[in-house]
């Protein structure tokens, strides 16, 4: 589904990502951990084709394409998308505006699983709680239906009641898409059966391991000394 090919991507001339391979399969979801700074976002919107971001060598390939000169939008189009960790707050913009090339019945029904249709009449993401974010987030990405899911700490800042809506509608959405989740609780591995984590660190994967063994280890020693092991 998704393959990368010695990827090297440097932002405003500090290189970030130093000869990055990794590939997931069709149906596959990998859990990516890291420190902060270690290039899990920035391997996410290099991905997407975010103009902020340089590729210096190497290659993105999805579905057996080259997509590394693809505009973001063309990269959408053939079945990427993602949550993002930091999204935008636009006034007098309405959330339903956003969505209004969709369905209506299906953003209605979505809405309700994930608890926002009372979010729809609202300007976007204005005054809206860190949970509330996280579940707009993922309501579009679902109404998009893509083929692989990246999903960027999309644990982070959300309460208890809140990760529970959003793990149940993720455990159901991804059962037969590609999945990529960053994330530094692990709260949302509850719900996403990853079948491994790969460990980032200094922007290459360092270690690839069992979900179980890797958490733990990162528990105990911290990335460092997991990587050393």
């Amino acid at each position: 589904m998704l393959r990368i090919a010695n990827l090297t991507v440097e932002c405003a001339g500090v290189r970030i990502l130093n000869n990055l391979c990794m590939y997931v399969r069709e149906g596959e979801k990998v859990a990516l951990l890291g420190p902060n700074g270690s290039g899990k976002t920035t391997l996410f919107l290099t991905i997407m084709g975010s103009k902020c971001y340089r590729v210096r060598s190497g290659r993105i390939f999805f579905k057996g394409e080259d997509i590394t000169e693809l505009e973001t939008h063309e990269r959408v189009r053939r079945g990427i998308g993602i949550v993002h960790q930091a999204v935008p707050r636009i006034r007098f913009l309405r959330l339903k505006d956003i969505l209004k090339k969709y369905d209506y019945s299906s953003v209605s029904r979505l809405a309700k699983l994930l608890s926002v249709e009372h979010l729809l009449e609202r300007e976007f993401n204005c005054r809206f709680s860190g949970g509330e974010v996280k579940r707009v987030e993922l309501l579009q990405v679902m109404l998009q239906n893509p083929e692989l899911v990246l999903l960027d700490e999309i644990d982070s800042g959300v309460d208890r009641d809140s990760m529970e809506i959003v793990g149940r509608a993720l455990k159901e959405f991804l059962k037969e898409k590609a999945c990529i989740v960053t994330t530094h609780t692990g709260k949302i591995l509850e719900y996403v059966d990853v079948s491994y984590c790969a460990v980032m660190y200094r922007g290459r994967i360092a270690c690839i391991g069992e979900k179980e063994e890797i958490l733990a280890l990162i528990e105990r020693y911290g990335y460092k000394r997991c990587i050393e092991r």
